[in-house]
């Protein structure tokens, strides 16, 4: 499992440490970490959650949006680092503990699947409406064709004409009728 130190975090994200160590403390619950020793690493999970931070603070949004837009948003949570939590409460002898870590991790999971189905789902439904789309800018497209070709061939029916009538006017000038 690969973990990022709060400076390299910040670093990957393009944030000043201070902003960085600010928003953690702020979006704790949504940052994943991991507790080696007495220091604390970050999971390759907080840099998605830290450049959406990024970008919704670029934008002006406070806190307390950034929190709902946090709630509503399906972030990955890789099976390795559920996995790996489990077997190090178990290696540590903390059964009690590591029963509670479990349940709680199959609820974080099933939670994160539930939301990820809706994701889906909503993905799904805006794949339908951009055919949707497509298929109305084809159908306009080939209107357009159409009008090009009718434009076309009237063009060159005035076209035809115009040499006709213009064939005609020399004629009377070179041979005229008495």
């Amino acid at each position: 499992m690969e973990l990022l130190s709060i400076n390299g975090l910040c670093h990957i994200v393009g944030i000043p440490l201070d902003t960085g160590v600010r928003w953690i403390m702020e979006f704790k619950q949504y940052v994943p970490t991991s507790k080696q020793s007495d220091a604390t690493y970050y999971q390759l999970e907080a840099i998605d959650i830290l450049n959406f931070i990024k970008a919704c603070k670029e934008q002006n949004y406070s806190n307390d949006q950034i929190t709902e837009m946090l709630d509503n948003k399906c972030f990955p949570v890789t099976t390795d680092t559920s996995i790996n939590k489990i077997k190090s409460h178990l290696d540590q002898g903390n059964y009690k503990g590591s029963m509670l870590t479990v349940m709680q991790t199959l609820g974080i999971t099933v939670s994160n699947v539930a939301s990820q189905e809706k994701l889906l789902e909503r993905l799904e439904q805006q794949q339908k409406e951009q055919a949707e789309k497509m298929n109305q800018l084809v159908q306009e497209l080939e209107t357009m064709k159409e009008d090009i070709v009718a434009g076309r061939d009237y063009y060159l029916k005035k076209e035809a004409f115009a040499k006709l009538f213009q064939n005609n006017s020399e004629k009377t000038h070179l041979f005229p009728i008495s």
